[in-house]
């Protein structure tokens, strides 16, 4: 419940977007969908807010010295691709999400609630783009 409370009040953003479908078309559990995508959509938004990642970067222990915002921000998102490695999380493909549904994965995410609070304004290409990276 606490952990309801937290994400209803930070609004959450694309990751989330793109889970929901990838679990109600796919089965996958809701956690392993923000897993697989969420380094892609951090790529993603870390173009529009990199100085929000540097942050991220800083909380996740990384020494920022003397690293640019955009710099910074590779760093958090290169850790939390390592981070999944070692943790076994597979990717879409591994998954058994078939890439003739990533146009309807697409549509689905564009039109979930959390995807008009994400930093950044995606297009359907813009998740595809994200989809085909984390396949």
């Amino acid at each position: 419940m606490m952990a309801g409370f937290a994400f209803t009040n930070a609004v959450l953003g694309l990751v989330h977007s793109i889970a929901h479908p990838l679990s109600a078309h796919f089965h996958l559990p809701h956690g392993v969908a923000n897993a697989i995508g969420l380094p892609y959509v951090m790529e993603y938004n870390a173009l529009t807010v990199p100085a929000r990642f540097k942050d991220i970067a800083v909380a996740m222990g990384i020494d920022v010295t003397g690293m640019s915002d955009a710099a910074a921000a590779q760093a958090a998102v290169d850790l939390v691709k390592s981070l999944n490695k070692e943790l076994e999380i597979p990717t879409l493909k591994g998954c058994g999400v078939t890439k003739d549904m990533f146009d309807r994965l697409a549509e689905d995410a564009l039109v979930e609630g959390s995807t008009f609070f994400n930093p950044r304004d995606p297009s359907k290409e813009d998740i595809l783009a994200i989809l085909e990276k984390a396949y």
